[in-house]
């Protein structure tokens, strides 16, 4: 049977996510859940996210004896909606570790934990969450084909090998876009770098991961960064010529570095900017192989970048 995508205020914070609309509490002969989990939730398993705007979308794997939690600040009043398709059980704990059994909006200002596991088994999850109300899902759209016209990829960033490459802008974009999906994993707890060497090769993963490199200065410093949001909204330019193909996109980012100390406010906030990245092979894959900065696309011939 197919399932069914979940897309609902938090009603119910005990409940089996089964592909089904829940809006009742569920007995739990029906959805496989426990009343309360039987999972202890460890220390080391609980994720600190920002919910204060925007979707939050996160990945993880839950165990029916191991769960993970994400924890948020809330405000008295405001609801925690989230969605998914995967099977999951729920519950949602005050800070003073009270469990919630039915409550359409949260009791009081503090921090809240969501604690996630699989009613038996293992099993791999995706979930979107905010504080308020999801906006609904739409259909991914193609980027529309760009025009033939003169490329305003910098000549120097092609290489002298002027035979396309097979690599497609379809393929580029979702190389891109799948970087984008990987950074809440790779730049905060546990720092998956198996991403990176599934994603990146050259420079651009030498940068990421070498002593003193983003991941290293981030652990060294107890800091990580999380995301409310993290999309490509627009194709700009792809080029296929030579051996160092490269696409341009504008995207747009709300990020949060934390620190000992807090949030880290010069690090902080929403940013639009367009970027350039560049692809080579690596054991036959393509990969992002750089990325940098644009600065403005008329100058782009002139190597306006950085």
């Amino acid at each position: 049977m197919k399932k069914l995508i979940i897309f609902l205020p938090l009603l119910m914070t005990s409940a089996c996510q089964v592909g089904s609309q829940i809006s009742e509490p569920a007995t739990q002969a029906s959805t496989g859940c426990p009343q309360e989990p039987k999972a202890v939730l460890n220390k080391g398993d609980v994720k600190q996210v920002l919910l204060n705007s925007g979707t939050l979308k996160e990945s993880a794997q839950a165990r029916v004896d191991k769960s993970v939690g994400y924890a948020f600040e809330a405000k008295a009043g405001q609801k925690l909606s989230y969605r998914t398709s995967d099977n999951i059980c729920t519950w949602l704990y005050t800070q003073d570790n009270k469990l919630l059994s039915s409550s359409s909006n949260l009791p009081k200002d503090g921090k809240y934990i969501l604690q996630i596991s699989a009613p038996n088994g293992s099993t791999t999850f995706n979930l979107e969450m905010t504080l308020g109300s999801l906006q609904a899902n739409v259909p991914s759209v193609s980027p529309s084909p760009l025009p033939s016209v003169k490329t305003s990829i910098p000549p120097s960033a092609i290489s002298v090998n002027t035979e396309a490459s097979d690599l497609t802008q379809e393929q580029a974009l979702a190389i891109v876009q799948k970087w984008f999906e990987a950074k809440p994993r790779i730049f905060a707890p546990p720092f998956d770098t198996s991403l990176i060497d599934e994603l990146a090769t050259g420079k651009f993963h030498y940068d990421e991961t070498k002593p003193g490199g983003s991941i290293d200065t981030l652990r060294s410093s107890n800091s990580y960064y999380t995301y409310n949001y993290s999309r490509i909204n627009d194709v700009i330019e792809f080029t296929n010529s030579g051996k160092r193909p490269a696409i341009i996109v504008s995207i747009e980012e709300e990020l949060y570095l934390h620190g000992p100390n807090g949030i880290d406010s010069e690090y902080s906030g929403k940013y639009k900017n367009k970027r350039i990245y560049y692809f080579g092979k690596d054991n036959g894959q393509w990969k992002i192989s750089d990325s940098q900065k644009v600065k403005s696309i008329s100058s782009l011939s002139g190597n306006g970048y950085e």
